[in-house]
């Protein structure tokens, strides 16, 4: 037991080591939730607190979707529904982005990045097993990922729970729906991210190539921010709990039939 967890940490170990030293995989990780979690947001604050709700497209039709919300009774102005609607439902979708995102480009870069660099084939016949392999590398998807969205979220709920207190004297953040987001959907999505790139970095050639296929699950997100927007979807805390659920289950299926098919033999056999 011991002799096997000193070698999934040093797998470990080795692929964060590498996703730090690596530019091309290390800024994208860094500018997107940056960008995602305080440049949109603290533009969109200011905007509409300096401008009101005409800083808005379609503040009007929005306003009848947010009917359908259960505003918090302190809230007034029909900018700050606006805000407190986009904060907290709407922007969901764009943040989960970045956990899918991040587990996402490090598993991709520790299997098909070790393809590439030709070191994969000789860390294959290490007397690492399949298991502590794979597990290794889903560590180093999974852990770096759940730290970056808990990160953000703190980042961005501070920046614009500030912001509202100076400018109005109260916060706008539904700290429960987030609170559901991040300890539940957030690593559900992250784990997504990990069986999907697991089975495309089995098929996918290069780097780019296992990316391409795997961002393809970003697509539900965008269906999601989409149906909040047009009044057919209301994302509320039994909807974020219910997704989930579905999303745990999705996962386990995924994993369930993708770890079996990811055996050291054929990996080999790719490379």
């Amino acid at each position: 037991m011991k002799q096997s967890g000193r070698r999934i940490k040093t797998v470990f170990s080795k692929d964060i080591g590498e996703l730090t030293s690596n530019p091309m995989v290390l800024v994208p990780m860094i500018i997107v939730p940056v960008i995602i979690c305080v440049f949109l947001p603290v533009l969109m604050t200011v905007l509409v607190l300096v401008y009101g709700a005409n800083a808005m497209n379609g503040a009007d039709m929005i306003m009848d979707i947010i009917a359908e919300y259960p505003v918090p009774g302190h809230i007034l102005l029909d900018e700050d529904k606006l805000m407190w609607f986009f904060m907290n439902f709407v922007f969901i979708p764009l943040f989960l982005i970045v956990p899918l995102m991040c587990s996402i480009i490090i598993v991709t870069n520790g299997i098909i990045g070790e393809k590439e660099r030709k070191t994969l084939e000789t860390l294959l016949l290490t007397p690492i097993s399949n298991r502590e392999f794979i597990l290794a590398k889903l560590l180093a998807g999974f852990i770096p990922a759940f730290c970056i969205s808990a990160g953000g979220f703190a980042l961005f709920s501070a920046t614009v729970t500030i912001l509202y207190n100076v400018f109005r004297g109260y916060g706008i953040i539904a700290w429960g729906n987030w609170l559901a987001v991040v300890l539940l959907l957030s690593p559900g999505i992250s784990v997504l991210g990990l069986a999907i790139a697991l089975f495309s970095s089995l098929k996918a050639k290069s780097f780019m190539e296992a990316q391409q296929v795997s961002v393809l699950v970003v697509l539900p997100l965008i269906a999601v921010l989409m149906g909040q927007l047009f009044g057919v979807l209301v994302l509320n805390l039994a909807a974020i709990i219910i997704g989930a659920a579905a999303l745990a289950l999705l996962d386990w299926l995924l994993l369930y039939r993708v770890l079996p098919r990811f055996t050291r033999e054929s990996i080999i056999s790719l490379l």
